[in-house]
């Protein structure tokens, strides 16, 4: 009979959603929710959550221990050290409308826009694949 180790592999889902409702004028504020969810068959490890703020908008603050990496980068990330199976964890990211978006000017509020205009970018960096650790 062989034994091999065969890797870990986590299965972690993350949906962002917009808190605010819309649309939101220049100058602005939009919140929203990242959510990660592990829908895997074992506890996932170490694991950081990357999310980048939609073009026309700046950062304004991230809960739950959230920082953006580097001041002006637009890129936000969350560290957590594990998350059980069927558990799952919710983040918040406040951010701010551009005075400067296409079509608009910062004496009128023509330039309203909805955030489901805004694509969605994400990403989920593992710790180890084999143990979760770093």
């Amino acid at each position: 009979v062989a034994f091999f180790d065969a890797p870990v592999v986590y299965d972690l889902a993350l949906i962002k959603t917009v808190v605010t409702a819309g649309p939101v004028q220049p100058g602005g504020e939009v919140t929203w929710t990242v959510t990660v969810r592990n829908q895997g068959n074992v506890p996932a490890g170490a694991f950081t959550v990357e999310d980048r703020i939609p073009g026309g908008m700046s950062f304004v603050s991230a809960g739950n221990g959230g920082a953006e990496t580097a001041p002006g980068s637009g890129l936000v990330s969350w560290s957590f050290t594990d998350l059980a199976v069927d558990a799952q964890v919710s983040v918040s990211l406040t951010t701010t409308v551009s005075l400067s978006l296409p079509g608009s000017d910062s004496t009128s509020t023509s330039g309203m826009l909805s955030c489901t205009e805004f694509s969605a970018w994400y990403s989920i960096r593992l710790g180890s694949m084999r143990d979760g650790s770093t």
